[in-house]
């Protein structure tokens, strides 16, 4: 299914087969060099600059990074941890020095602590503090803190580091939605800057057949074989078709500008796009797929990165759930701990020791965790409906991207053979305009129907390009391009 969705948005880049448009008795090619070497820019490139360079994709990565970063301080929650401290009482009844120092280990095997320690306590301690005495060398020690009920199955480490990574996936997904729009922003521009060039063709032919015929239609009319008035209808015609060059001309070059955004240099630079570098046409692909609408769909519903992105949120706030559920619990913490002396000192210190501990902690109210319970369901309930809603609004959206596609493609086979209509009508009423059997007003009618028909197919194959690139952002097939190598950066 993914290969089938890969083909298809393919079709937009490289559709099999495309015929050049070619209009009147000229064949329209919108590159200023005719008979050399050219190179046009293509959508490929285009495209590429676009990942890799565009700011917006920039940004997104920085964003992947800062969510790589919350990630790693997550896991500090794990950290090793080393307490030190040192404590002097030189005056009163009892005089004494104590050194302690202590390394904690939190684990996550089922909220484990593990605890290693060394003490040494000089002097002379009161009985209620007898355990801080030591023999000389001191006194290691070594156990562990298994808690029974609250933090045990999760805690608020492990849910943060569970939390971090989703929102690493989640910036991945905007990363991915981000670029589905920017390919489909891309691709519009270029395919408007190609039908650009196109339809300044279209208008330089006109003006070049008006141009040809004026000097024949000035001669014809001093020698008397037309009236006068016939010269005056020609120039008329040509001062109109010059003021459709320079629109056209014009047109181009704010569809030129508007591209420059999308195509950067490798330092991220807008780039000039020039004439030179127009493709000859504007391909139309030889199939619809008029049969693929359920495949697309499902695959519309496997990729799309706002679906997956929700799913996402709604597992996060799954996590919340269980995290206030747990804190909502006792805490019932059992732990063992050895006591080592050693060195010179009083008999009653040698002995190692077993320290066994229970410590229960019962909530009376928890509220906090009732209401984070509370709002975590909420939370999730919410995402459900709006993915209930997304799926539809995915479908919908593909259906009708099928159907645009559709009509667009029929509409500009139509459009291509009435331009060869028009053209063979052209074609003969200037021969009977050389015989002196028509006027030059149906001339220019003809040649007017030309310029109609090539400007329609013209904005049928731009509307079917619009209609594949919209197919390709409503099944994320843009994304296809992007698994093989991805950019985003190693955690």
């Amino acid at each position: 299914m993914t290969g089938l969705v890969g083909a298809f948005f393919a079709l937009s880049l490289t559709t099999a087969a495309p015929s050049p448009m070619s209009f009147g008795a000229l064949e329209v090619s919108t590159g200023a060099a005719q008979g050399a070497a050219r190179r046009s820019l293509s959508l490929e490139e285009v495209l590429a600059s676009v990942v890799e360079r565009h700011p917006l994709m920039v940004a997104a990565a920085r964003k992947i990074d800062a969510a790589d970063g919350a990630a790693m301080s997550a896991r500090g929650h794990f950290d090793l941890k080393w307490r030190t401290g040192a404590y002097l009482r030189p005056l009163g009844y009892y005089i004494n020095g104590r050194l302690d120092t202590q390394v904690a280990q939190a684990t996550p095997f089922w909220g484990t602590r593990l605890i290693a320690g060394y003490s040494l306590g000089r002097g002379t301690f009161p009985d209620y503090y007898g355990e801080r005495a030591t023999l000389s060398a001191g006194e290691i020690r070594a156990g562990l803190v298994v808690p029974l009920w609250r933090d045990g199955p999760i805690d608020k480490g492990r849910a943060g580091i569970q939390q971090a990574d989703i929102y690493r996936d989640i910036t991945l997904l905007d990363r991915d939605k981000e670029t589905i729009k920017l390919i489909k922003e891309t691709t519009t521009h270029y395919w408007e800057w190609v039908a650009a060039g196109l339809r300044r063709g279209v208008a330089e032919e006109q003006l070049e057949l008006a141009s040809a015929r004026d000097v024949q239609v000035r001669t014809r009319a001093e020698r008397g074989e037309i009236p006068p008035v016939e010269a005056i209808d020609n120039r008329r015609a040509l001062l109109k078709r010059q003021a459709t060059a320079v629109k056209a001309r014009q047109e181009l070059e704010q569809a030129a500008i508007s591209l420059r955004l999308f195509v950067r240099d490798r330092e991220g630079v807008p780039v000039d796009v020039s004439e030179s570098m127009l493709p000859e046409s504007l391909p139309l692909g030889e199939r619809s797929l008029t049969d693929e609408v359920e495949a697309l769909v499902q695959a519309a519903l496997d990729r799309r990165p706002e679906l997956r992105s929700i799913l996402l949120k709604r597992s996060q706030a799954e996590i919340d759930r269980r995290l206030a559920k747990n804190q909502r619990a006792p805490a019932i913490d059992v732990g063992a701990m050895v006591l080592r002396d050693f060195g010179r000192g009083p008999e009653y210190l040698a002995p190692t020791e077993l320290q066994v501990s229970l410590v229960v902690e019962i909530p009376i109210q928890a509220r906090e965790a009732r209401g984070k319970i509370r709002k975590a369901e909420a939370e999730a309930a919410g995402l459900s409906a709006e993915a209930d809603l997304l799926r539809d609004t995915i479908a919908v959206e593909v259906e009708r991207a099928m159907v645009a596609v559709i009509g667009a493609h029929e509409r500009a086979e139509v459009a291509g053979e009435a331009v060869s209509v028009a053209r063979e009508l052209a074609s003969a009423e200037r021969r009977r305009f050389d015989l002196g059997a028509t006027t030059l007003l149906f001339v220019n009618l003809r040649e007017q129907q030309v310029a109609d028909a090539a400007l329609e197919e013209i904005a049928a194959r731009l509307a079917y390009q619009k209609a594949l690139a919209e197919l390709g952002a409503t099944t994320a097939a843009a994304l296809a391009t992007l698994e093989a190598a991805d950019p985003s950066p190693t955690p």
